[in-house]
């Protein structure tokens, strides 16, 4: 026998509206440049001019605070990282974490990059052009400079040939567990970094004769320089400003030392409604009354939620700088603990709004330009019964690996007990895991590094 029942449930639907407005929350600012323009395009009653100035409800008091100065100020006039080759570098520079001060000089780097990736300019040179109160070293810029060539590709900031020669012999001798590949390549690389003006004159009987190897060895040797590749970039023609990532938003230190944000004000676009046509509607027919109060209404629709994009964006974005005052004073080692479930939490949002807020944003602040996600990170506990968060362990494990006897490299358990000496609970897989998101090889692998 059948029976009927009746129960009531509560479900949410999404109008196509709403759905837009879920959707523009997690859109870049290109793609939302992209949606403006096809409704614009679609819609006669919505017209768009120039970028609006984000006004003082969207701030607080201290994001407004002005620069302290006009060399500060042109920090956050520069082009933003290019995608091209010069965007990879810095993208991978993010999982890197620097402390402030190296970040920068590789960014410099970086920058001064010619069109094949080589670095035209003597360090001196390169000194010269930085702000003599930075008290910049040559030895920071060689680590600066070596930090860059392992990036990918790898030899990217090499100063000559015969360097960046070498840099790709000694990647290939450590990739390849084939011992008479290894070692050819290791002869190879000691051509191009004693030899290479008798290498490039194919005196190759002067470099068998002063090595005292056999010539069908440096002939082996000489087939394997031969396979690389002369520049770390290959020109593609392709202009080196063709495109751009530009941040969402600035970060700046006020008077007090205090770290406010501000929106990048060219981002907020000036949607209106075309008052021309708006009241041609009194004279039209009732066949075309429906159509022009729905593309009104679609139009009203579409600026009301780009409003609350940017308010909604502005919001999570400050609560992130307010938590990570302290990373944009000290770099990686004092950054705090913060989850998307916290930043909810504080702002009475759904975890996802969240989630679709920070993505494809990035915010610029003196050190360089970063994702937003990038201040979100997991966290351990302390021996005092308090947190420390991911990024500050790796920063300490670079800091450890960094310090470490080059001789005697330490192991991932010496690596966990040190910092279980500093109170940190941490487990040798942690440790293994933390290293291998920092691009560090093992402790034995980094002894024949050391030893090359």
């Amino acid at each position: 026998m059948q029976e009927q029942t009746l129960s009531l449930t509560h479900r949410l639907t999404l109008t196509p509206q709403l759905k837009q407005s879920i959707e523009m929350l997690a859109l870049g600012h290109e793609d939302l440049n992209t949606l403006i323009q096809t409704q614009t395009e679609s819609n006669p009653f919505l017209e768009l001019s120039k970028p609006n100035i984000f006004n003082s409800k969207y701030t607080n008091s201290s994001a407004s605070s002005k620069y302290a100065d006009e060399e500060q100020e042109d920090i956050f006039n520069l082009t933003a990282a290019q995608v091209n080759y010069r965007y990879e570098l810095h993208q991978q520079l993010y999982i890197k974490k620097l402390d402030d001060r190296t970040l920068a000089l590789v960014q410099y780097l970086i920058e001064n990059l010619n069109d094949n990736g080589y670095l035209d300019e003597t360090l001196d040179e390169l000194i010269k052009s930085l702000p003599r109160q930075a008290n910049i070293t040559i030895d920071e810029l060689e680590k600066a400079v070596y930090i860059l060539q392992k990036l990918e590709p790898v030899g990217v900031g090499s100063r000559t040939t015969a360097e960046y020669l070498c840099i790709q012999l000694q990647s290939k001798a450590y990739k390849t567990s084939n011992k008479d590949k290894k070692n050819c390549c290791l002869l190879a690389y000691h051509i191009c970094d004693k030899f290479f003006n008798l290498f490039t004159q194919q005196q190759f009987n002067k470099i068998s004769n002063s090595l005292n190897i056999n010539i069908s060895e440096i002939n082996q040797a000489i087939n394997e320089i031969k396979k690389l590749k002369l520049y770390p970039i290959q020109e593609t023609g392709e202009s080196d400003s063709s495109y751009h990532i530009t941040p969402d938003f600035f970060v700046s230190q006020d008077e007090q030392g205090l770290w406010n944000i501000q929106l990048n004000q060219e981002l907020m676009p000036k949607l209106s409604i075309n008052s021309i046509y708006a009241e041609s509607i009194n004279s039209l027919t009732s066949d075309n009354e429906n159509y022009v109060k729905r593309k009104i209404q679609e139009a009203v629709w579409l600026i009301k939620s780009i409003k609350q994009r940017f308010e909604t964006l502005f919001k999570v974005a400050s609560i992130i700088i307010q938590e990570q005052q302290a990373f944009f004073s000290h770099g990686n080692m004092a950054m705090r603990p913060l989850v998307m479930q916290s930043i909810a939490d504080d702002l009475y949002m759904h975890v996802s709004t969240i989630s679709r807020a920070i993505k494809n944003k990035y915010l610029q602040c003196p050190s360089g330009i970063y994702p937003l996600n990038y201040f979100l990170n997991s966290y351990l506990l302390t021996e005092a019964g308090g947190y420390v968060s991911s990024k500050t362990i790796t920063a300490c494990i670079k800091n450890i690996i960094d310090e470490e006897n080059k001789n005697t490299p330490l192991s991932d358990d010496e690596i966990c007990r040190e910092l279980q000496h500093q109170g940190i609970m941490i487990a040798r897989r942690t440790i293994s895991k933390y290293r291998h998101e920092l691009g560090i090889l093992a402790s034995t692998k980094r002894k024949s590094l050391y030893l090359v």
